[in-house]
């Protein structure tokens, strides 16, 4: 009984084996029929008939073959989703790089239009106040003329009095010298610019100790000059007539407000002792 029941276990297997490879058998004879094209029906089907009865494969290891071709294809294609998901990662990286780096960048061209309003609002409330000041008033106007002019001639005087100090020949027109100006003000910051850090330190702090002693010369000049005034000064009140007065000066008049009356506090232990000692200690009471 035992024997039966193996073989038929055995059988079961075999069955499910047959079954198998009808199965594999039948999916590579449909790829090989597409491929090859028009076959007769009827011959297809003789010729399925003929396949179904007869067995795939004649050595095991054509269906290990299949199986290692199998798993080479499914290999290959693990390795094309795991290269495309290394991509997409890469890609996904990429974009959110490119996002924080424009958020960064549209944070700070919004802090700049917000410094660029504040400035405008700030020039056109200067403006506003300005105008609205009767010692301007409107530039348009005749009383402010002169004042206008007066400026330029000031703002004139102080260009060429720097176009001087950079250059030779003076420009009539001051539009002209501002830019030259400015174009020798550029060179001498890319000239500054190209010197080396440290010497460029060295330079600085000479200069700064050359600014210093000029500052302490003013200074002192501006010093000699105030103490020069005072002591003009000084000589001319030595010089000058001293003024006597004749006569006797008037009284000031007397503030009675500082001379309120206090009110008088009365003390009846004081009268006590009055009345005690005259009682004890004065002639009367002796007698």
């Amino acid at each position: 009984y035992s024997e039966i029941s193996k073989l038929k276990d055995r059988l079961v297997e075999c069955e499910k084996y047959k079954t198998f490879l009808l199965e594999v058998s039948r999916d590579r004879r449909g790829e090989k029929s597409s491929a090859e094209g028009g076959v007769d029906q009827e011959g297809t089907s003789d010729h399925s008939e003929e396949v179904q009865t007869k067995l795939p494969f004649t050595d095991p290891e054509q269906l290990l073959g299949v199986f290692a071709q199998k798993e080479e294809e499914n290999l290959f294609l693990i390795e094309i989703i795991q290269r495309g998901e290394e991509e997409l990662e890469q890609l996904r990286r990429r974009y959110a790089a490119s996002k924080e780096e424009m958020k960064a960048k549209t944070e700070e061209v919004q802090k700049n239009i917000k410094e660029i309003d504040s400035k405008i609002n700030y020039q056109t409330s200067k403006i506003n106040s300005l105008r609205s000041n009767p010692a301007v008033g409107d530039l348009k106007g005749e009383n402010n003329t002169a004042l206008v002019k007066a400026s330029m001639r000031k703002l004139d005087g102080k260009i060429k009095a720097v176009y001087s100090a950079c250059f030779k020949d003076l420009e009539s027109d001051p539009l002209t010298m501002l830019k030259e100006i400015e174009v020798k003000v550029d060179t001498f910051i890319d000239y500054i610019l190209s010197i080396p850090e440290v010497k460029r330190k060295i330079l600085e702090q000479r200069k700064e100790n050359e600014r210093r002693a000029y500052n302490r010369e003013v200074k002192k000049a501006e010093m000699e000059r105030v103490n020069a005034e005072r002591a003009e000064k000084a000589a001319a009140r030595a010089k000058a007539e001293t003024y006597k007065k004749i006569g006797k000066s008037l009284m000031p008049r007397i503030n009675l407000k500082k001379y309120k009356k206090k009110a008088e506090i009365h003390d009846e232990s004081a009268d006590v002792e009055k009345l005690e000692y005259q009682k004890y200690f004065t002639d009367s009471a002796m007698t």
